[in-house]
């Protein structure tokens, strides 16, 4: 079982905005699992990446597989169960009093919708912008949400010409922490020439493969040197960074400062 969880730090949103983002997921979990929680004041929306589950909702439990979208509102019970071997999904909960009647207008029915492939991206962003406690961040995560919603409730999500795109981004996320790792190789990995999978990567996404590999590396690092005492060169060595100067470099071209300095601000 793998859960990812980011939580607005304070209760009350900084910003007016009739998408305040609460919190924002992804939970990869296997059959048997089951999460029932009682009527929370939150709107929650889950959107199936792989696998398998079931919600229960209004005395009825509907399958929700792989391209599917749900939506709990405030105040109903949360109910859900993984059917397959494995069950992955996003989700993301917004609060606020307006959230709910703008989802309730998009929305055709209560049931699951199928809307296509998650797009994982647009999650990874908005767990990024939820972290980021300023007013600018929340705004962002504001924008980001709704970018959400539009997908899934205009059929915007990801096709089948884009499955190279997320497989791209799968092969990112577990092999980003070794540096040789680089496009040639996952263009390898993935059958594809590297300028099929750079053409289709920039057109998906709006930046190149390598681009979005060393955004991976640099967030994943700045989480690092924010949440552990690690020596500075063992959090480059683990981000894919193989020269600590190098490292240093990149960081404080990203934040204005060195890494140690970030790190004792962070604190």
């Amino acid at each position: 079982m793998c859960k990812t969880v980011v939580y607005r730090p304070d209760r009350n949103a900084a910003i007016h905005s009739p998408l305040p983002v609460r919190s924002a997921g992804h939970y990869s979990v296997r059959n048997g699992f089951v999460e029932q929680r009682d009527p929370r004041n939150f709107l929650q929306i889950f959107w199936v990446f792989a696998g398998e589950g079931c919600v229960g909702h209004a005395g009825e439990r509907h399958p929700l597989r792989a391209g599917d979208v749900f939506c709990y509102f405030p105040n109903e019970r949360h109910d859900l169960a993984a059917i397959s071997e494995q069950w992955e999904y996003y989700w993301l909960t917004i609060d606020g009093d307006q959230a709910a009647g703008i989802v309730d207008r998009m929305l055709s029915q209560r049931a699951p919708i199928h809307a296509g492939g998650c797009p994982v991206f647009l999650f990874e962003q908005l767990q990024e912008e939820v972290r980021d406690f300023s007013p600018a961040g929340q705004r962002l995560a504001s924008v980001t949400a709704f970018a959400i919603l539009l997908a899934a409730f205009t059929g915007g999500g990801e096709s089948g010409s884009n499955r190279l795109v997320l497989a791209y981004q799968a092969l990112v996320a577990e092999h980003y922490t070794r540096h040789t790792f680089c496009l040639d190789e996952a263009a390898t990995r993935l059958g594809v020439h590297r300028s099929t999978l750079n053409r289709l990567f920039r057109v998906d996404v709006g930046m190149s493969p390598g681009e979005y590999l060393k955004r991976y590396r640099i967030r994943e690092a700045l989480a690092l040197l924010r949440g552990t005492t690690w020596p500075v060169a063992d959090v480059a060595a683990r981000c894919g960074f193989s020269h600590a100067d190098y490292f240093a470099r990149v960081i404080r071209k990203v934040t204005g400062m060195p890494p140690r300095a970030f790190r004792r601000g962070a604190f």
